[in-house]
């Protein structure tokens, strides 16, 4: 089977890809003298890798010669990838293939240490933890930091699901690691890496042995573009963009550069964290004016809808109809806040099946997902009393769509909608947050990394504040409201045109 990350599914495996092997070696600087563990070595890759990786930064035959039959150490667990294993690594020119066929996890760790393994490498068997809890990935990463000596290096590529802790028995897992070893950070890969598999991969890289210092700084980063793309009938390839994303990578890896924080966060973590750049990151951006534009825009097209549609109770607001004098966005000062300590974030109250609404034409809008009409599927009548209605007047957002839209009047919702609210709220002020909101939400993914009512609690969007630092919902209201009367006087002198 072909080391350069053929098609191993057709085994049931999910190889590494030849790529991935080489950034594992220069992301943990592997020198001549390392001895390198994968526990779940599979077709051998990462091994074969480390061993050219070392071969070319040296030039003694006593070290080459040590490096093949002394340094490169490897466990599998399935017989036909273990022999595969060990016929690669001899074909590619290992002296002595130091393999064993057997399970990792039941390994004594403090035996393993006997081994001198300073760097660990490791692409674990995704999904054993939904058959059992001590099979999760992060399970292999903790034995394997276990199995290192002090101060060695370990570098896995998992799941991003994996390191947000999605259940107690890997939170727990994490504040163990945390205890006993460092984490040095984490980097968020392109989607298609595994093309075909379908999962959201990322590369977390550890010191062993020594316990995380409260005050220590990681590095968050968002590789999602690496200069790899999928092409119809060859899948995952290369571009020429490819050799300078990875150089940038490496230059911000090793603090040779310095790089936005849409690129690379530097943070401390708690073991509660998520460790994925998409956690740590806020866009401190302030939204172009045509963003505001685009949301009053879809909002006012929502109207005239309704009102076709003689929905006219949705109708609600007051509108403003003359020009206010604001600071121009440019001159006024932003400040980050905790969505959480300024809104109050809570689930919907109904969350109804479309397939268990009792049927009928009524008055309430029926929310869910969808990014049209304003989150609209249709209007409904009452339904049984143990689903509420939503309150008036509130930001709706859909997990994994992560669509936003204000809600006027009382309505139910679908499934999986969250719902945004503040004293400080009306029509105007939300369309402000909208576009400030879905700024907010380009980091998240969907599925898994959704925005889940945990994330959106914990993130930070960047507003407009006023004398006392707080949020100018004033102001937010005033730009607004500029912002429709011109284009409604714009919208006006259309229809003028027509009528001449």
């Amino acid at each position: 089977m072909s080391y350069s990350g053929g098609d191993g599914q057709s085994l049931g495996i999910v190889l590494t890809p030849k790529h991935i092997c080489n950034l594992f070696c220069e992301l943990i600087d592997l020198k001549p003298d390392d001895t390198v563990l994968d526990p779940c070595c599979g077709t051998a890759g990462f091994l074969v890798s480390a061993m050219h990786y070392m071969l070319k930064k040296t030039s003694s035959e006593h070290e080459r010669i040590s490096i093949k039959r002394n340094q490169l150490h490897g466990y599998e667990l399935q017989p036909y990838m273990f022999t595969i294993a060990t016929t690669n690594m001899i074909l590619r020119g290992d002296g002595k293939s130091n393999l064993i066929c057997d399970d990792f996890l039941v390994q004594d760790a403090n035996r393993l240490q006997l081994k001198g393994a300073t760097v660990g490498m490791m692409n674990p068997p995704y999904s054993m933890g939904k058959v059992s809890p001590e099979k999760c990935e992060l399970s292999f990463t903790e034995h394997l930091l276990d199995s290192l000596v002090k101060g060695g290096k370990a570098i896995v590529i998992i799941p991003q699901s994996a390191v947000t802790g999605k259940n107690k028995y890997e939170q727990g897992i994490k504040k163990s690691i945390l205890k006993h070893h460092t984490l040095e950070g984490v980097i968020t890969l392109n989607t298609n890496t595994f093309y075909g598999v379908g999962t959201n991969p990322c590369i977390a890289i550890f010191t062993a042995g020594i316990p995380h210092n409260e005050e220590k700084i990681c590095k968050f980063i968002d590789f999602s573009d690496d200069g790899y793309e999928v092409q119809k009938h060859r899948g995952l390839v290369e571009t020429e963009r490819a050799k300078d994303r990875k150089q940038h990578l490496l230059d911000v890896w090793y603090n040779r550069i310095e790089a936005s924080t849409k690129f690379c966060v530097e943070t401390t973590v708690k073991a509660s964290d998520e460790w994925l750049h998409s956690f740590y990151y806020f866009n401190d951006e302030v939204p172009a004016r045509e963003k505001f534009k685009d949301c009053i825009a879809d909002y006012l097209t929502f109207e005239f809808g309704i009102i076709m549609h003689n929905h006219t109770h949705i109708l609600s607001r007051n509108t403003n109809n003359s020009l206010c004098k604001i600071t121009e966005m440019s001159c006024k000062e932003w400040k980050p806040f905790i969505l959480d300590e300024i809104f109050d974030i809570k689930s919907t109250s109904s969350g109804i099946d479309k397939n268990k609404l009792i049927k009928g034409d009524g008055i309430y809008p029926y929310i869910t997902r969808t990014d049209q009409n304003n989150g609209i599927d249709s209007f409904i009548c009452e339904q049984d009393r143990k689903y509420s209605r939503d309150n008036k007047n509130v930001i709706t957002i859909g997990l994994d769509t992560q669509t936003a839209f204000y809600q006027p009047i009382e309505f139910y919702t679908g499934q999986n909608i969250q719902i945004i609210y503040n004293e400080n709220l009306n029509y105007y002020s939300a369309m402000f947050l909208i576009p400030i909101l879905k700024q907010l939400m380009e980091k998240f993914s969907w599925g898994s990394n959704g925005a889940t009512l945990t994330r959106l609690r914990r993130s930070k969007i960047y507003l407009p504040v006023n004398e006392n630092k707080e949020p100018d919902y004033e102001y937010m209201s005033k730009y607004i409201s500029n912002l429709e009367i011109e284009m409604l006087e714009q919208y006006k002198n259309y229809m003028d045109l027509l009528k001449d």
